[in-house]
Parts: structure tokens; C-alpha cells; sequence
């Protein structure tokens, strides 16, 4: 069963007050654990999404299921680091990543095709064939420079490296 942060799509809010029987129609709240204010990572049934920001670049490491909420709370990190006509780098770890929801990957198409210039350089760090053919996949979407990396430190030494 998912989980609900704050008011979400079932409408429970579970920072306010609310009757048992409105929480029973959703799950148990997530759990939110934050650092110095620029990470975060959400905890929902069995998908942990941790997101971290420095500057320009976004982090993103995903262990379990992929689900929509996850990814909406990745749009939400771009959306707020993004600079008006500024670009982003995102360091995307897939290599504790189980599987995702086909929900993800049709909000993924929609994203990229309405952002496609909101992106300097992406790295994807996996070891799955299926993900790096996915990474190409959304090559044709975006206009930034995309790589796949089996090592993270890797990956970020090239996000690192002066763009074009």
C-alpha cells in the first residue's frame, strides 16, 4: 500500500487534524528523513527515493519499485533548482532500482517532451541492458548529453568536466 506525505492524492492530510476513518482510506504516512535541508529521502512501502541537491546538479538514487509519487517528487527538485533559463545536471543511480510502474514511464515521456532543454548533462549509473536502452530511448526527447555509467564516481566526474 502506498504511503501519504502531507495532503497528497488521497487527501489525507497527516500533519493536521483528521478523523481515523478519512486515514484509513490511505496508507500510513511516509517516512521523510532530510539532512541539511538539500536532501531528502522518502520512504514509501518498499521504494525509498533519496534526492539531493548541490547547485546545478540533482541526485537521485532509487532503491526498490519506481512508483509516480517518486517521480513527482523528483520533478518538484528540478523544477525548484532550475534557474529561469538556466539548466539542470542529474545524477540518476538505477542500480538498487527493482522495477517501476508503467505510470513512471508514461509521466517520463510527458516530462522530457514538455522539458526538453532543461537539461545540461544526465548521467545514469546501472548495470541493467534494460535501462541503459531506456536511457538511449529518451536521447531522442531531451537536448542534453546523456551517459551511462556502471560507477558512480565515474558519473560524476564527467558531470564535473566543463559542458560543450
Amino acid at each position: 500500500m502506498a504511503c501519504c506525505i502531507s495532503t497528497n492524492t488521497c487527501g489525507v492530510n497527516w500533519e493536521g487534524p483528521s478523523d481515523a476513518s478519512e486515514r484509513s482510506k490511505c496508507g500510513p504516512p511516509c517516512t521523510i528523513r532530510a539532512g541539511d535541508g538539500a536532501d531528502t529521502a522518502l520512504q514509501r512501502g518498499n521504494s525509498v527515493i533519496a534526492i539531493d541537491h548541490s547547485g546545478k546538479l540533482v541526485s537521485v538514487s532509487v532503491l526498490g519499485e519506481f512508483v509516480l509519487a517518486d517521480y513527482k517528487e523528483f520533478e518538484d527538485m528540478v523544477r525548484a533548482t532550475l534557474a529561469p533559463g538556466g539548466k539542470v545536471s542529474l545524477l540518476i543511480d538505477l542500480r538498487q532500482m527493482a522495477g517501476f510502474t508503467v505510470d513512471v514511464a508514461w509521466e517520463d515521456i510527458k516530462y522530457t517532451r514538455s522539458h526538453p532543454d532543461d537539461f545540461d548533462k544526465i548521467a545514469v549509473v546501472t548495470d541493467s541492458q534494460w535501462m541503459i536502452w531506456s536511457a538511449w530511448l529518451s536521447q531522442m526527447f531531451i537536448n542534453a548529453d546523456l551517459q551511462v555509467f556502471d560507477d558512480d564516481a565515474e558519473a560524476r566526474d564527467w558531470l564535473e568536466l566543463e559542458s560543450k
